[in-house]
This record gives C-alpha cells, structure tokens and sequence, in this order.
C-alpha cells in the first residue's frame, strides 16, 4: 500500500503534522478538499483508506527504476491539476489559465455562486463536475438497442450570461483505476493496529516494517481491467463527437498505460515539437477520422518527490486520438504481432503434446501443416 487516507507511507514515509489526526478519523482529504468540509473514507472496511497499492518491481511494468503507483480509490483523482489540463484541452482555454473548478454539489450554496461570478467577471474560466456523492453521476439512459452508462465524472462549462452564468457544453472524463486480486484487508488492519500501538512513532514503526503495509497484497488485475475499460472507453469517445459535449478524457495512471502497451500492440507515439507533454497517436492511411477528434487519453502519475501528503498529481502525457485509431491497435496491430513469427504453429504443437501426452495414440492432423500460413503472413 502506498498510500493510506492519502498519506504517503510507502516506498517512503512522508507524515506532515497532519497526517495522523487523518488516519485516526478516517478522513478522505480528496471528499474534504471536493466539499470544503470534512468527509470520512467512504470505502468498507477492509479496503478502507487504500487510495494507491505500490509496486516494488517498477521495471516489470515499463518503469526503469523504483517504484510505481497504481490508484484503486477513484476520488484519488479529484485533483486540480488534472480538471485544469481536462479543460485545457476540452475547452480551449489558455495554457496559463488556472479555472475555477468546483463539486455540483456545493452548486447551491452561496459562497460557491459568489465564487463563480466573480471569477467569471475576471475573465476566469470557471466549470462544475459530477461524480458520485459530489452531485451525483451523470448517466445515459438505456434504450431497447444499447445501454445503460454512467460517467465518472462530468465536467460543465460555465459562461458569462446576461444576468446569472449560462450553462455550456458538458464534457466527460473517464477514470481509470486497478483492480487487484485478493483483499486489502490483512494490510489495512496491520496498521489500524500500528496506528493504536505506536501512535507517537508510527511514523518510524511503520518505515522500518514496510511488510505491513504489504500484507497479502496479490498483483494486478491487468487483463480483466482492460477488457472492462476497452468498450467503455470506445463508447463514450463515440459520445464525445455529439455538438453539445465539448469531448472525452480517458485519465489513466501511468502504470494502467503501461500495462495496456501489449494490448495495443506497443505503438509508438507521435511527439508534438511544440509542446514536450502532447503527443498524438498515429493514423495509419485509410483509418481514424477525416474531421478532429475530441478524444483524448490523460497520463498521470503521483509525484512522490514533493516530499507530502497527499502527493500532488503529475501530468505525464496527454495523447489525442479517436475511436477507428484505438480500434486498430487493439483489433489489429495486437493480434498480428501475436499471431506473427510461427506463434499459431507453435500453438497447435503446444495443443497436440499436451493431448498426446494424455493419449499417445491420437494421431496429429498432418493437413494441419499445410494450411497453416507462412511464417511471415499476417
């Protein structure tokens, strides 16, 4: 676990002054800074307070050394620097606007409306969300030919009007988080119990028997995630192209990107010579769309040199795209490269032994070997 009620506890300890009274009450300070009050963790009990699961052997996942960050909490995103890039890139404000993002569900009150008018007569850009328990998630309903989905988050622009704002284009922001084998439960009450015997050093105690913190922790659920993500993800970039929304962000955790790469078939990104974060996915001739795609996928990571808690999020790519192109690599690029290289032989040998060594008497098909294509066909 690497982080725990947004507290930094592993690969290292970074505790402010505030950082217990957080892990003793079970504050969420990603709720408390959405709402303006405190909010406890709203996850059950065994996988209370667990925002990010870290993992030791960074470089098995794409990274060349240390540690990496996988989120589990979906509120660990409700960070302002990763709304402010949505809307950079969504709605095309300046690259140095800082907007005023706040929770729909703060929209009634008065300090929030003050906020807002006053930051839209500074010439601020200013933007609601949704997401559960802040407003609520909005959701598409299902019809007799497709169905039901519900978004993570929400994002509506806010206009100078000529009286009270006017609501503009909405766009939709896709999060991206891990599911992991097991339960985090032997981990979370390994510390709970830290907590209460060496609340003064817990600090110490808990760097110098990092195994709690890991305790029965399995690996990732990387294929299983990506299947579940993959047509959602395609879904709503399609909803993306509709007049009224302003487009779709897919944010994902560095590691989730990385771990996708062998299902897209690892391709390599286009750099933008004028902006070093930007790059672009690339259209092979004949797929993707003719017009501009408001599909964009968001990488991020936590940035675990700033030395507190909670870590900042840091940017780390933002890709355009579209639906066809993510298609392509994933229904095509991919198979070939598995496919390729004698790989279906090699199958159909690996399925013939196993059968033989069953039943030595079976008999291999040896027309098999004819219709099976050359080595270097697709």
């Amino acid at each position: 676990m690497g982080e725990w009620f947004g507290q930094r506890i592993f690969p290292g300890v970074q505790l402010g002054d505030a950082s217990l009274d957080a892990m003793k009450t079970q504050l969420c300070p990603f709720l408390t800074a959405a709402v303006g009050e405190a909010q406890e963790c709203i996850k059950a009990t065994p996988s209370q307070g667990v925002c990010t699961i870290t993992s030791r052997d960074a470089t098995r996942y794409g990274v060349d050394e240390g540690s990496i960050d996988w989120l589990v909490c979906p509120y660990r995103t409700l960070d302002h620097g990763l709304l402010n890039e949505v809307a950079h890139h969504l709605f095309d404000i300046a690259v140095d606007a800082d907007a005023l993002i706040v929770a729909a569900v703060t929209l009634d009150e008065p300090t929030t409306q003050s906020r807002i008018r006053a930051a839209l007569a500074a010439g601020t850009p200013a933007f609601v969300y949704f997401r559960a328990r802040l407003g609520g998630e909005i959701s598409l309903r299902p019809t007799d030919r497709s169905p039901e989905f519900s978004f993570d988050i929400t994002m509506v622009q806010l206009l100078p009007g000529s009286g009270d704002p006017e609501i503009g284009r909405y766009a939709i922001v896709e999060v991206q988080t891990m599911e992991f084998h097991g339960s985090y439960g032997e981990a979370t009450s390994a510390l709970r119990s830290a907590l209460d015997l060496h609340e003064a050093s817990f600090a110490d105690q808990i760097g110098e028997n990092p195994e709690w913190a890991g305790r029965a922790i399995q690996g990732p659920s990387i294929a299983d995630t990506f299947k579940r993500t993959f047509y959602q993800m395609i879904f709503k970039f399609q909803l993306g192209l509709h007049t009224s929304c302003a487009g779709t962000v897919l944010a994902l955790p560095r590691a989730v990107w990385n771990s996708w790469q062998p299902h897209l078939g690892r391709p390599e990104l286009q750099a933008d010579p004028d902006n070093p974060t930007l790059r672009s996915l690339p259209r092979p001739e004949g797929v993707g769309l003719t017009e501009e795609a408001p599909a964009w996928i968001l990488v991020f990571d936590t940035d675990q040199t700033v030395g507190v808690s909670p870590n900042p999020l840091l940017i780390d790519m933002v890709i355009e795209t579209d639906t066809p192109t993510l298609l392509h690599y994933a229904f095509d690029v991919a198979p070939e490269a598995a496919l390729g290289g004698g790989a279906t032989e090699r199958l159909y040998a690996d399925i013939c032994s196993k059968m033989l060594n069953r039943w030595p008497e079976l008999q291999r098909d040896s027309a098999a070997d004819d219709r099976a294509p050359a080595q270097d066909d697709p």
